[in-house]
């Protein structure tokens, strides 16, 4: 009974089908690799694909994933800021956002603006992240409400329901 998990990862697109594929037999979850327009559900990961960014938007009550433009964005697409910035134009959501371990500072605008649109915003610690850019990035501009481990990361994703 999870809300729906929306990622963005920097990797190449050769590698996602795999990467995929190994979500889904690790996970209990339905793991669909975005390619165009579709509603988002609940008990769901959507992975962006990798070619182009994924957006949000809402329609009454619900919410929809739009393709992007191809254009990089801090050399990324997709783009983690692309995805939180279309978030943060969605008023009356009840909306968690988190900046994992990673490169550069793709994200960290994005989730600035999912805070202050009301979002509940996290950053991964620097202790258990494999490269602290991308959070580090977000705690500089004062984007995240609170800083965690990975593993209270999970506790707070494995305690969502729809």
């Amino acid at each position: 009974n999870m809300p729906p998990i929306l990622l963005v990862l920097h990797m190449q697109p050769k590698f996602m089908a795999r990467y995929c594929e190994r979500l889904k037999r690790i996970s209990r979850l339905t793991v669909k690799r975005f390619i165009n327009h579709e509603k988002v559900v609940p008990n769901s990961i959507y992975i962006a694909d990798g070619s182009n960014h994924m957006e949000i938007s809402k329609t009454g009550s619900d919410y929809f994933l739009n393709k992007g433009s191809e254009e990089k964005i801090k050399g990324h697409c997709p783009s983690v800021d692309a995805l939180f910035n279309s978030a943060s134009k969605m008023r009356n959501s009840n909306l968690l956002a988190i900046l994992l371990t990673g490169m550069g500072s793709d994200g960290a605008e994005g989730l600035n603006s999912l805070k202050n649109a009301g979002a509940f915003t996290l950053i991964q610690n620097e202790e258990s992240s494999e490269v602290y850019g991308m959070p580090k990035a977000a705690l500089e501009i004062g984007a995240a409400k609170s800083i965690l481990s990975l593993e209270q990361i999970i506790k707070i994703l494995s305690s969502q329901k729809v």
